[in-house]
């Protein structure tokens, strides 16, 4: 379901993120607290494809429509083969 939203005089998962996302991608080892790091490193590496799929792209019109195409594609996840992240996040029970 949908998060409640974050107080107006504080940041939330996503402002988290995008504000963080430099100096995450530079990281090579995460220590993880809890949850919360892993929806960081997760929405971290979402960003990161959805940049890749923007390179080369003319202008605003096509970026829009590869980020839709994109979130309507199929996605791996947690305990499927190939998962990205699968050190991070354990198969489901």
């Amino acid at each position: 379901g949908r998060p409640p939203a974050a107080p107006a005089e504080s940041d939330d998962v996503i402002d988290e993120t995008l504000f963080f996302f430099k100096a995450n991608v530079l990281f090579r080892h995460f220590e993880l607290k809890g949850n919360a790091d892993r929806v960081l490193i997760y929405l971290t590496l979402y960003i990161t494809q959805c940049l890749k799929k923007l390179e080369g792209l003319p202008d605003r019109v096509s970026a829009l429509k590869a980020l839709t195409s994109m979130a309507h594609e199929s996605f791996l996840i947690p305990g499927d083969a190939g998962f990205a992240l699968g050190t991070f996040f354990p198969s489901p029970q």
